[in-house]
């Protein structure tokens, strides 16, 4: 069943979400091509930065703590925000190591091997869980339509924002993402680093029985998107990452976005990220 075919229809409200819901569905028993390929551009972004980030915030975070975990080395404090408040009591409880809480080690383990360390062991995976929870900070209960979404005081406050699936995925209106997106890109400080995933041409998602709402963005839109939120041109790379087998989920691919906001000129950094087009073939086989 699905929203395309008339069968189902879009939760457009999220009342029926669930934390758990969408742990099992897509994080528990694997790691999904699509989430391979994100994890091994965010470390590879993260590694090549000259400094760490002194303020990160994961926006969106649901109630994953794979970004956060794969940020940790980079990061000196990460604060996370989410508009569910049970996907931030369940990221709450992984942070706070209480027992029950979702098992993020597959996930570790990945990211430790796409930091090199192949066969990584039951210590190191330790190590880095405890990174992450050492770095985790601030938890804020956010609304992205909000003109201020962490409020006022958080105008330009970070120098590194990780966004996944969220923005694009509040509404099927593209004028409400664009919104969306220039309150959370404020949160950004000039200069500031930008990794942004999204569903690709998606207007609407799967979990578990139920499907919600996706603005269907393609590559064209985000980078104007971007451009318009003060990015600066040639720092700005945006791949379109083909994934078919999740059609039946509701979006054909995901979008993959680096970029820094602009600086005055004579503070301009030379520094250049690795460009997406080299993980073609990695996505491929991921």
């Amino acid at each position: 069943m699905t929203p395309q075919d008339g069968s189902a229809a879009v939760d457009a409200s999220y009342d029926s979400w669930t934390a758990n819901d969408y742990y099992q569905f897509y994080y528990r028993k694997n790691i999904c091509r699509d989430e391979r390929i994100t994890l091994k551009c965010l470390v590879d972004y993260l590694a090549s930065t000259p400094r760490k980030f002194e303020r990160a915030l994961d926006y969106g975070c649901g109630p994953t703590l794979h970004n956060a975990i794969a940020a940790a080395p980079y990061v000196e404090a990460l604060d996370m925000a989410d508009w569910s408040r049970d996907n931030l009591r369940t990221v709450r409880s992984w942070s706070h190591g209480e027992p029950g809480a979702n098992d993020w080690n597959l996930f570790t383990r990945y990211i430790l091997g796409a930091e090199g360390r192949k066969s990584a062991h039951d210590r190191e995976v330790m190590q880095r869980e405890q990174r992450a929870r050492w770095v985790i900070g601030k938890l804020f209960g956010t609304d992205a339509r909000l003109r201020y979404p962490l409020g006022q005081g958080y105008t330009e406050h970070y120098d590194l924002l990780v966004t996944g699936y969220c923005l694009d995925c509040i509404s099927s209106s593209q004028d409400v993402w664009r919104n969306c997106m220039r309150h959370v890109m404020s949160t950004l400080a000039p200069g500031g680093s930008l990794f942004l995933n999204a569903l690709w041409r998606c207007s609407a998602y799967q979990v578990q029985d139920r499907w919600f709402p996706c603005s269907a963005v393609d590559v064209d839109d985000l980078y104007a998107c971007l451009i318009d939120n003060g990015f600066e041109r040639r720092t700005l790379d945006i791949q379109a990452f083909a994934y078919p087998d999740q059609q039946a989920h509701g979006y054909p691919g995901i979008l993959v976005a680096l970029g820094r906001k602009k600086l005055p000129a004579r503070r301009r950094a030379v520094w250049r990220a690795p460009s997406l087009a080299r993980y073609a073939r990695f996505a491929a086989a991921a």
